[in-house]
């Protein structure tokens, strides 16, 4: 582990002689993934015990980004208000000079750019239904706070945009947003979900960013088949999951404790394996333009 410590000295040094956040988070989350992928299971999570014990991390949670995945205040990590830092750019008035140089490397990171890109593929893909089909409803899965909807050009077209969570706090947020408009927050669960508790009308597009993260494979090929089901004829299914090889995910597992399920393209199509093939008109999976996250796109013939 000579070279882990080294390489979180050298790091905690460049910090401290105010060198850029984001050369520096960079830096640090390719050779943690070198680190990482020369090690076993058992031995990487050693490594993320040594790398939470080193001065680097009290200084890496100064950033209001990487602390709030470690704490948890909600229970998980990746909720509604860590994306938002991606999305705003902007940290608390509070935040420490430290931490504002860490969360600029945070929050413009490879993995953050891929969030960015996430959030403007999906608007991009409801606008085009918006604009295309007169009242089409849409479903969004573990909606966090909805913010492609405000990237979107066509929402007034739809009937009605399903915002679907089990965080009440997040759909709280989303009624706020969008009290009066076609936004439904609708509280749930994905085992809800399974169990057919939640019924909607033929839909046009159901989505599901990052949630995929967070599931065994046997739940996934399970909801993949149930929300392809939810489908109107020509409709369109989109899940996301972070890949393997995602630039960040040395430094999430050991500095902010958020382990996630990863799959490549390849394992993302298994999710669709007990949906028959004649029901699918159209299947397409490709990774983003970082290669951090993966996508699955079915459309129901």
């Amino acid at each position: 582990m000579k070279t882990l410590e080294a390489l979180l000295d050298r790091t905690a040094r460049s910090l401290e002689e105010g060198e850029p956040g984001p050369l520096v988070i960079d830096a640090l989350c390719r050779e943690l993934n070198a680190v990482s992928r020369a090690l076993s299971a058992d031995d990487w999570a050693k490594a993320c015990q040594i790398c939470r014990s080193h001065r680097l991390c009290g200084m890496v949670h100064e950033d209001p980004y990487t602390r709030r995945a470690y704490e948890k205040p909600r229970g998980y990590a990746g909720d509604a208000p860590m994306l938002d830092f991606i999305y705003s750019g902007r940290a608390p008035r509070e935040t420490s000079e430290l931490g504002r140089r860490v969360f600029e490397g945070t929050t413009t990171s490879s993995n953050a750019r891929s969030v960015l890109e996430r959030r403007e593929r999906v608007a991009t893909l409801l606008d085009a239904i918006a604009s295309g089909q007169d009242a089409a409803c849409v479903l969004a899965v573990a909606c966090g706070h909805l913010r492609e909807a405000e990237l979107m050009r066509h929402r007034h077209r739809l009937s009605t945009f399903y915002a679907f969570d089990q965080d009440i706090e997040s759909l709280s947020e989303v009624n706020e947003r969008f009290a009066g408009s076609n936004v439904i927050p609708t509280h749930g669960s994905v085992k809800g979900l399974l169990r057919g508790e939640h019924t909607f009308p033929p839909l046009a597009c159901v989505y599901a960013l990052g949630l995929y993260d967070y599931l065994p494979q046997p739940v996934a090929v399970q909801l993949t088949q149930r929300l392809f089901r939810l489908l109107d004829h020509g409709g369109q299914l989109l899940v996301g999951n972070f890949t393997p090889d995602n630039h960040g995910r040395g430094y999430m597992e050991a500095f902010m404790s958020w382990q996630l399920v990863y799959r490549d393209a390849a394992e993302l199509a298994v999710c669709q394996c007990e949906i028959p093939v004649a029901e699918i008109r159209s299947q397409k999976v490709y990774p983003d333009s970082e290669g951090n996250i993966a996508y699955l796109l079915l459309e129901r013939a």
